[in-house]
């Protein structure tokens, strides 16, 4: 029997009952091996989906690390409050000190915040600095993304020379 065309068909799965086809045919050249060409045929088909989910992948970071950043900008600003309420606190200790009047329940309340100012202002330092990170990692995202678009749409679906960036305190992808 002479094989002179062979096809390999691959739905993988994409979860929440959604999937995707890949499907590749090949003609038989006189002396080809038809398994080789299977063989090469299904490497292919999942190198492809390989890149396809690394792209998949690297959406779904990109609306992750713009939810982590939206989420510190909300942390920031209430720290940034809370540190600004301190500030005033300690204008008005520090006048009542000046004024020579008794601030003993004053200083016994500010004593006993559950926070220091320097404890405060060192969380809007650490929040910044997460915050820059986030950023940082945001648009190395944007960046593999949109590499990762124009390969798809040239039809190179190698990874070679890819950045992938390491998002701070999440997932790692794989290169």
């Amino acid at each position: 029997m002479e094989i002179k065309t062979v096809g390999v068909d691959k739905l993988f799965s994409l979860g929440n009952y959604n999937n995707e086809r890949i499907s590749m045919t090949a003609n038989i050249s006189e002396g080809e091996n038809a398994e080789a060409v299977t063989a090469q045929l299904f490497l292919k088909i999942t190198s492809i989906e390989d890149f396809f989910s690394m792209y998949r992948k690297v959406i779904d970071e990109t609306d992750s690390v713009e939810r982590q950043i939206c989420h510190l900008n909300g942390r920031i600003e209430i720290t940034q409050s809370e540190l600004g309420k301190m500030k005033i606190t300690l204008e008005e200790l520090n006048e009542a000190i000046n004024k020579g009047g008794d601030v003993t329940e004053e200083r016994l309340n500010h004593a006993c915040r559950s926070k220091s100012y320097k404890q405060v202002k060192e969380q809007l330092e650490r929040e910044q600095a997460e915050r820059e990170a986030y950023k940082k990692a945001l648009d190395e995202l944007k960046t593999l993304r949109s590499t990762l678009k124009e390969r798809i749409t040239k039809g190179v679906f190698n990874t070679d020379g890819l950045n992938v960036p390491i998002i701070p305190n999440e997932s790692v992808y794989y290169g």
